[in-house]
Parts: structure tokens; sequence; C-alpha cells
């Protein structure tokens, strides 16, 4: 999601919940320390992570003659490494808290 887009759709979930209960985060799913800087900040600058949606994906609409190595492995990178990567790096704060729940979607 690009950040302009990020932005529009925290505005219109504040206007609906209200200011303080809507924040909005841009960083790299696939890119581990990206994921752990913006976990440490969320943790920090918001409170627990109490509940984690894994949500990111994305599909290639083409013929599978058509579709590269290279759009396959991002395909992979962001449905499932970003899952593990992101749900590791809540996990680490949940654990130490003793809860929180991480789910997992597989729909684009």
């Amino acid at each position: 999601m690009s950040a302009e887009l990020l932005a529009q759709a925290r505005e219109r979930l504040r206007e609906e919940f209200g200011e303080t209960r809507v924040h909005a985060y841009a960083f790299d799913v696939t890119d581990p320390e990206r994921v752990t800087d913006a976990v440490e900040r969320i943790e920090s600058e918001v409170g627990p992570i109490e509940i984690l949606v894994n949500n990111a994906a994305l599909q290639h609409r083409q013929p599978l003659l058509d579709v590269t190595l290279e759009d396959w492995n991002r395909v992979l990178t962001t449905d499932l490494t970003s899952a593990f990567l992101v749900g590791r790096a809540v996990a680490r704060f949940q654990i130490a808290r003793g809860s929180g729940k991480i789910l997992t979607s597989s729909r684009p």
C-alpha cells in the first residue's frame, strides 16, 4: 500500500473511530530490519500489540506461463515470509508480556 493510500485510510478510520484510536505505520513487511524497527516503534509509541492480523498479500492475475520466477518469489515473500517476520517480531513482545494473539489470513 502506498503512503498516500495509507494516509487516506487512516483519516477515514479516524473520522469513524476517533483520533486517538487509529494509528498507521508504513513499513516494508518483507524486510526483517524494517519489521523489527516498526514493531519496536509501535510498541513504544502506541502501546502493546495485543492482536496482530497478518493480512499482507499480493497476486499476479495473469496466465501461469507469463509469471516470472521473480514475480513468484515476490508473491511468496509478501504472502508467507512477511507473516513469519511480523509474527515473530510481535510474538517476542507478546511472550514477554504473557498475552496476545496472532491471526494470519492468506486472502489477498
